[in-house]
């Protein structure tokens, strides 16, 4: 891996997202590193969560983390059918490429067009 910081090396191990992680240091957010490392032969090919795992053992190793996971409550979005039925529709492409399509979120709102619903659950709407 390289030019990745603490932070998404953490997200990729332990499947969480960036508001999961509490009582961080300001680096591990900033500082990127380069790291380099052999999988054990008995590991690979195993598939599973075995990468994560793996990624775990990197980062208590290498950083010295220690992490532990706890129940909080949080402020969150819940995307819901209104009173007077299913207001989405299905998008008819209107581009004959595949590129990903752009979702942009300010001012409270969340507007995309030809946006599959897994990237709407996954946008970050904030406290704007």
């Amino acid at each position: 891996m390289s030019n990745q910081t603490a932070q998404e090396l953490i997200r990729e191990a332990y499947e969480v997202d960036e508001n999961q992680i509490t009582g961080a240091p300001s680096w591990l957010s900033s500082q990127p590193y380069d790291i380099g490392a052999k999988v054990d032969a008995s590991a690979a090919g195993q598939g599973g969560r075995t990468g994560e795992r793996m990624l775990q053992a990197l980062l208590s190793d290498r950083f010295k983390l220690v992490a532990h996971r706890e129940t909080r409550p949080i402020s969150v979005y819940e995307l819901v059918i209104a009173e007077d039925g299913f207001k989405l529709q299905e998008s008819a492409l209107a581009y004959s490429d595949s590129a990903p399509r752009v979702i942009q979120v300010e001012s409270g709102r969340v507007i995309g067009r030809e946006v599959p619903i897994a990237t709407l659950r996954r946008a970050r709407i904030g406290d704007s």
